[in-house]
């Protein structure tokens, strides 16, 4: 019925073949998904049409055969709804401009807020700027919002965050550090929804490092999601104010965390050296990226269990987070080299500067002191940053772009906000947005290939990139500082 209308408005015919492709090789699937990433389709047929200027070639394509009906049942389609394929799909399309405009008005208004909290903390002048620091021709903010949208799914009836699109990847830490940028966007209601589906999954103090794509069964085993949890709690409570939910649901679980880390649970736990230590192969490993951000755990929750009404178990996690400290100076640093050493291997310190080594300077407050900080920001600059991704380790061609908005936020904070590290930022960020685009881009990709002095972007775009990169930009970086979009650009942003 819906075809015959779709071939008589837009001069199109519909020619049938059933003709089976064999061995179709998708790219964007991993090959582990398929066998070696192919498969056989079904080509029911063709559809042919003349293309004119100005005039739309519309193709819907449902497993519902009662699509239409449904959306008129729904009021989606207007009433009346129209009478052709084309009426309907105008009305969808004015449906989801009307959608994507009030998503941008939400995220101009929650991130200028955000921002301008942020200059007032920083003792920034902007803090005092009369018109708004983000406008809805920001270079970053309504991009890297549909980005982090897109993301926001559900998984048997919960939210969740897809760590990858759009091949779908539940990577447990790297999908929970989005939720800062969540909070950024002041979107607290969903970040409060994720936080509570992933608290269902804890399991010995362990969050879900992933779910297996056949039947979504969790698995367990990286300490990190647990901690980005406690991390994103500590924030979203800040902000909110929602001390009822913090007493109510938050607080035991994420205590629940931290007593079965100290304890030990599963190979992880606080070993005899003070750090945290997770068992790879029968040897106790301390790596420095964990350490850092279990002592970021262990402030949060002193802050969490002050607001709780625990002012005794804050005292404990306080006193936890100094001594962290101390140990993480003395056995990680390499002062020699002025960077953090990779590991420890049952004590022993293994050299090697890793991208998420800037933890140590990003979260605040800084497990580092301030001259430690800025020469561990130094030597990432120098070794392994790029404006398009810190190298995965020295002289790698491999490029990871999750590590640039904690980059940004170390480097400015380790200057002491100077204009000039400011202005860096801004330009670094200018030609990261022409590799991905312009004003219009739809994703970071999680990677890039340098090869033969040309840069190749992975076929998936990270969440987390785009999430830490919201963050960053809205709060550390002075949005309102940055030179204003071009003329041209500033259509295309609207």
């Amino acid at each position: 019925h819906w075809a015959a209308r779709a071939e008589h408005r837009h001069n199109g015919a519909f020619l049938p073949a059933r003709l089976w492709r064999r061995g179709l090789r998708h790219r964007l699937e991993p090959p582990a998904f398929l066998d070696g990433g192919r498969e056989d389709a079904l080509v029911p047929g063709w559809i042919e049409a003349t293309l004119e200027p100005g005039q739309p070639l519309h193709v819907v394509a449902s497993a519902e055969d009662d699509l239409f009906r449904r959306l008129a049942a729904e009021e989606r389609l207007g009433t009346p709804p129209p009478r052709s394929l084309a009426g309907c799909i105008e009305q969808l399309e004015r449906e989801a401009r009307t959608r994507d405009d009030a998503a941008l008005r939400r995220a101009v208004l929650g991130t200028d807020f955000t921002a301008r909290q942020a200059a007032a903390a920083h003792n920034s002048p902007q803090a005092r700027r009369g018109e708004p620091l983000i406008t809805a021709r920001d270079r970053w903010v309504p991009s890297l919002t549909r980005a982090l949208e897109a993301a926001v799914t559900l998984r048997r009836g919960h939210p969740m965050i897809e760590a990858s699109l759009p091949v779908r990847s539940s990577g447990g830490g790297q999908a929970l550090r989005a939720l800062s940028a969540l909070i950024t966007l002041r979107e607290f209601e969903t970040a409060r929804d994720i936080m509570a589906s992933t608290i269902e999954y804890l399991d010995e103090g362990l969050a879900p490092e992933s779910f297996d794509a056949a039947d979504g069964t969790p698995r367990y085993g990286d300490p990190e999601p647990a901690l980005w949890l406690v991390a994103a709690a500590d924030l979203y409570v800040r902000r909110s104010d929602d001390v009822d939910g913090l007493r109510e649901t938050l607080y035991p679980p994420l205590e629940s965390i931290m007593r079965f880390y100290r304890s030990g649970t599963r190979g992880v736990r606080v070993g005899a050296s003070g750090l945290l230590e997770v068992e790879v192969d029968g040897v106790a490993v301390a790596r420095a990226d964990l350490n850092a951000l279990w002592y970021h755990a262990l402030v949060a929750m002193a802050q969490l269990a002050r607001l709780a009404g625990r002012r005794e178990n804050g005292a404990f996690y306080l006193a936890w987070a100094r001594e962290q400290r101390q140990r993480f100076g003395e056995m990680l640093w390499d002062e020699a080299n002025g960077r953090l050493f990779a590991r420890l291997e049952d004590g022993v310190p293994i050299e090697g500067l890793e991208p998420s080594h800037v933890l140590a300077a990003s979260l605040p407050p800084a497990v580092l002191a301030p001259d430690r900080a800025r020469r561990l920001v130094g030597t990432l600059e120098q070794e392994l940053f790029t404006p398009f991704g810190l190298r995965e380790r020295a002289g790698s061609n491999s490029l990871l772009t999750t590590w640039l908005g904690p980059f940004y936020s170390a480097m400015v904070r380790v200057h002491g906000r100077e204009p000039a590290a400011l202005s860096r930022a801004h330009d670094w960020l200018d030609v990261l947005r022409g590799a991905l685009g312009g004003a219009s881009f739809t994703g970071v990709p999680s990677a890039y290939e340098e090869v033969d002095g040309a840069l190749h972007p992975a076929p998936t775009f990270s969440t987390a990139a785009a999430a830490e990169l919201l963050r960053a930009w809205v709060e550390d970086l002075d949005p309102a500082s940055a030179p204003a979009p071009s003329q041209a650009e500033a259509g295309q942003l609207v």
